[in-house]
């Protein structure tokens, strides 16, 4: 099983998620989406830069790091959510 995560290149702290998380896990992750069983995107704002074509035949986990109710545009969420197999959420509020 292999992984691949987005990373914002950003330099922010979902940048360091990235780092860390390929650092300690690297025997099941890749550098390249076409190798990955599971498409984890970790920036939800960046997924659009993502091949469609994968993002359909690979699980997908979103993570969605918190809801900013001012930004948060519903058309775009349903869109990615027509990709996504699993949320993964930071806190009870962004849950709900």
């Amino acid at each position: 099983m292999k992984i691949y995560l987005n990373s914002p290149k950003e330099n922010w702290i979902v940048d360091r998620f990235v780092h860390e998380w390929k650092k300690h896990n690297k025997p099941i992750t890749t550098r390249f989406i076409r190798f990955a069983d599971i498409v984890w995107i970790i920036s939800p704002w960046t997924w659009e830069n993502l091949p469609k074509d994968f993002l359909k035949s690979k699980k997908v986990i979103v993570t969605i790091h918190h809801i900013d109710e001012q930004k948060f545009n519903l058309k775009e969420f349903k869109k990615l959510d027509l990709y996504t197999d699993y949320y993964h959420v930071i806190s009870k509020k962004t849950e709900k």
